[in-house]
């Protein structure tokens, strides 16, 4: 039976500790915010 995550195209590397982990891809792009975002960021 497969994950949410792996239904979604997710992938999992196996750890030399014998747990698998999630191969997560970070994306360069700035993230929105919304309003109450913007007020708290000034």
């Amino acid at each position: 039976m497969k994950s949410t995550f792996e239904k979604t195209g997710g992938t999992y590397t196996l750890g030399a500790d014998g747990i698998y982990y999630p191969n997560l891809v970070s994306t360069d792009e700035e993230p929105h915010y919304g309003k109450y975002g913007m007020m708290r960021k000034t």
